[in-house]
C-alpha cells in the first residue's frame, strides 16, 4: 500500500514539474494559448448582415460586401 501512495505522489510531482518547465520555457502549449491582438479588422455586410473580414469584402460607394451578388442585389433594390 506505502508503495503505491509513493508512486502516485512521484507521479504527481513529476506531472507538475514537467508542466512547470514548459510554461517557463515558453513550449508549444504555452504558445498555443496565445492569442494575437493583431487580427483583422471584421467588416458588416449591408445587404445580409454577415460580419467577415475586411481583405474579402467587395466594395462600392454604397458600402461593403460579402458577395458580388449581394452588392449587385443591393444596387437593384
Amino acid at each position: 500500500m506505502k508503495f503505491l501512495l509513493l508512486m502516485a505522489l512521484c507521479l504527481v510531482v513529476g506531472t507538475w514539474l514537467v508542466r512547470a518547465a514548459g510554461a517557463r520555457s515558453g513550449g508549444a502549449a504555452g504558445s498555443a494559448k496565445k492569442t494575437g491582438t493583431d487580427g483583422e479588422a471584421m467588416v458588416r455586410c449591408l445587404q445580409c448582415g454577415v460580419h467577415f473580414p475586411r481583405s474579402e469584402a467587395i466594395v462600392n460607394a454604397a458600402g461593403m460586401f460579402c458577395s458580388e451578388e449581394h452588392r449587385r442585389r443591393h444596387a437593384e433594390s
